[in-house]
């Protein structure tokens, strides 16, 4: 640059050169000013000055049209095109044009193309906003809603990011605005065909070859002024515009190309994100339908277990009636027919009692109500005592049961005992059940913590076919021939769940007419033995020391005559009240008790909120809440109360609590409160009680009884806990018993 200057003469160069521009700038500065000073005040443009991009057309004609004409018109005249006169007053000239076109052009147009689309409501009326490009603050004014990003935009952010493509304008864009207004003049082929790729070219190309010719031009006006011959400047430009006319060609091209490709780019990239849009729309619908069916499956488990709670409760009174009454009339003499219809009674009330449970159980672990508890076990023992359980029916059968332990194998475990029997008992019922001859062999593996344990029977076998549906509540696939042999359906599955649930596994190998064999693999990590020998438990007759007084607050009736009957023959004083009113008024009334069991939710007063008071008059009470939630209050609320117990409350749990509360020392009744029986019996029935299992408890404990094998008034006190379907006072009692 520096060197065409120096060539071309500088002084001249930029006086030439401002003087062109000093008349670009007047007409700039004609049309804003007239379009300030005359449109607005006439209503042809409108009203405010509207400066973002995203509320304006890309030419608006008044502007740019005006500016064109009155420069154009300014140029020709700085060239002396219409004499020294118009030469001379060139500027006065741009500014009567600029003028002049600004508000004609302005009516003919009716003030269209100032304001590209109304400024949205999309946001909120609130003296700053952050922009959703640069995360920057400004005022209200100088922001727009940008449906691309869907949130307010600043205006720099608006002009500088041009990936939106002009989404909030609609007919607003340049080529939009061409297209619009060939339509009014010529017909849809001729206005399609002005827009082909190879049209295109040619516009810009003549664009591009009309600049460059209005710069050689001026260059030929300069050179001549300079008193250079004119032919051979002319000779010159004209071969030095021809070669440059080919470079533009070839840039015009390819910036065509560039800008097509852009713009495909912009389409391909905006369908895949509607695209992705649609799918995350089509994501969220499935989720929320599989949530909302989700809810249904919960809410129809939970029902089922709720009912098959309320049926099982239902039906063991009377299957304990029936079960009894069969067991000692199939003691007595009876005729054959008779005998034979009081089997089938006890049969059907056994496999009755068994369906009921076992739906039970399937149920709470479906709905992942089952709660495991991981205690010290010792492990040979209770692989003997199944041994012992199923050790009788198998010889009955002519049936050889087999047990086989390894060396390395533990004396103590951590597991869950109950589920552990559970599993092994509906495996070697099964295994002695469909084995009419031969052997049972249980065989316990035990390698880095794992215990395998096999069950192989030369049973029936089951069919290769059926070895995938075994698993399947109520599905009995054994062949035709065992058919009649008892059962529910039901044990393989608890079986499944109970591995599953305890993060075990269980398989089958198994040929029709050879046998059987099941294998079930449970972590069970050794771990070393108690520390001392437990005491036997004893319920406590009563306590030492005067008399101690109770006030049981619940709303329930029930749950307050339960605790009256649990406590009276302790020997304590009790009184009950409905709610909170009635608890402060037998205060007022009576004795201030000493220890008060209150439930947490009643109707008035709450529980926590009598605590309170309670707290205030009488400081020296002792106050246990007691709640059917698990869950305690909220934080804050245990200084009102000295203990939380969670219903069902277990009795032991509570003496403990009156132990330490009221400073209790019980008495036990020197005799004992248990007989002797068998430990083997013993162990049996402790198996059938952890269980839950109430027809084999009952038979046990009834065949013990005839065997003389347990005293009569242990095994009146087991069936009344049988009846009451107490089987953890069961275990609790069996377990205090001597040897």
């Amino acid at each position: 640059i520096a060197f065409l200057l120096l060539e071309l003469g500088i002084y001249q160069v930029l006086e030439s050169v401002l003087g062109v521009f000093a008349i670009a700038a007047v007409a700039w500065l004609t049309t804003l000013a007239t379009d300030l000073g005359i449109n607005k005040p006439l209503g042809l443009s409108p009203r405010h000055i509207e400066f973002k991009r995203a509320y304006l057309y890309d030419v608006n004609p008044v502007g740019i049209g005006a500016m064109l004409l009155s420069s154009v018109a300014g140029v020709l005249c700085y060239l002396d095109m219409f004499g020294t006169n118009a030469q001379a007053l060139t500027h006065f000239i741009t500014i009567l044009i600029a003028a002049g076109s600004t508000v004609a052009i302005a009516w003919l147009t009716g003030g269209r193309y100032y304001i590209a689309r109304r400024s949205d409501e999309y946001i909120e009326v609130a003296e700053t906003h952050t922009c959703v490009v640069c995360s920057i603050e400004y005022e209200r004014d100088d922001m727009a809603f940008c449906p691309a990003y869907t949130g307010a935009i600043c205006s720099l952010c608006c002009s500088l990011d041009a990936r939106c493509m002009d989404q909030c304008k609609t007919n607003a864009t340049l080529g939009q605005q061409v297209y619009g207004s060939l339509q009014r003049f010529l017909p849809d082929f001729l206005v399609e065909a002005f827009f082909t790729r190879v049209s295109r070219f040619s516009v810009r190309f003549i664009v591009a070859a009309a600049a460059m010719a209005a710069f050689f031009s001026l260059t030929y006006y300069v050179f001549v002024a300079r008193g250079l011959p004119e032919p051979e400047v002319a000779s010159a430009l004209w071969t030095v515009y021809f070669l440059f006319v080919i470079v533009v060609g070839v840039i015009t091209w390819l910036f065509l190309l560039t800008s097509e490709s852009r713009e495909v780019a912009h389409q391909e990239s905006d369908r895949q994100t509607e695209r992705l849009l649609k799918e995350i729309e089509a994501h969220e619908k499935t989720d929320q339908e599989l949530q909302a069916a989700k809810e249904t499956a919960e809410a129809a488990s939970f029902a089922k277990t709720r009912y098959l709670s309320g049926i099982s409760h239902e039906f063991r009174t009377p299957l304990q009636s029936i079960l009894g009454y069969a067991q000692i009339l199939k003691r007595e003499e009876r005729d054959e027919s008779t005998r034979r219809a009081v089997e089938v009674i006890h049969r059907s009330g056994e496999h009755l009692s068994d369906l009921v449970e076992g739906l039970l159980d399937v149920s709470r672990i479906e709905a992942g109500r089952i709660e495991l508890r991981s205690e010290t076990v010792r492990l040979p023992d209770l692989v003997h005592q199944l041994i012992a359980i199923f050790k009788p029916l198998a010889t009955n059968k002519g049936v050889d049961l087999q047990v086989n332990l390894p060396n390395n194998l533990p004396t103590y475990v951590r597991t869950d005992p109950q589920r552990l029997r559970q599993i092994l008992t509906n495996l070697l019922s099964n295994a002695v059940k469909f084995t009419r001859s031969g052997a049972v062999t249980f065989s316990v593996n035990y390698s880095g913590q794992v215990a395998e344990f096999r069950i192989r029977d030369t049973g029936t076998g089951i069919r290769s076919a059926d070895l995938e549906t075994i698993f399947i509540p109520f599905e009995r696939v054994r062949p035709e021939e065992s058919l009649a042999t008892s059962g529910t359906g039901l044990g393989l599955t608890i079986v499944k769940l109970l591995c599953d649930v305890m993060g075990g596994d269980v398989s089958v190998h198994s040929e029709l007419g050879v046998g059987s064999e099941f294998m079930v693999s449970l972590y069970l990590p050794p771990t070393d033995a108690p520390v001392g020998e437990k005491a036997a438990v004893r319920d406590p007759t009563g306590y030492a020391g005067m008399r101690r007084r109770i006030l049981v607050v619940d709303d329930d009736p029930v749950q307050r005559g339960l605790l009256s009957e649990v406590l009276l023959p302790l020997g304590f004083l009790m009184h009950e009240a409905r709610d909170a009113q009635s608890c402060l008024d037998i205060i007022e009334s009576t004795n201030v008790p000493d220890l008060i069991l209150a439930d947490v939710t009643m109707p008035g007063m709450s529980g926590i909120e009598l605590s309170r008071v309670l707290r205030e008059k009488y400081p020296s009470v002792s106050i246990i809440m007691v709640s059917a939630n698990a869950d305690e209050p909220n934080p804050g609320t245990d200084d009102a109360y000295d203990h939380y117990l969670v219903k069902p409350i277990r009795f032991e749990v509570l003496l403990d609590q009156l132990e330490e509360q009221l400073a209790l020392n019980w008495t036990f009744d020197p005799i004992g409160r248990v007989s002797a029986l068998s430990g083997e019996i013993r162990d049996v029935l402790i198996h059938h009680a952890e269980l839950g299992h109430a027809s084999g408890f009952r038979q046990a404990l009834q065949q013990a009884l005839v065997d003389e094998a347990i005293s009569k008034p242990l095994a009146e006190q087991l069936f009344a806990d049988l009846d009451g379907v107490q089987f953890a006072v069961i275990v609790k009692r069996l377990s205090s018993s001597p040897s």
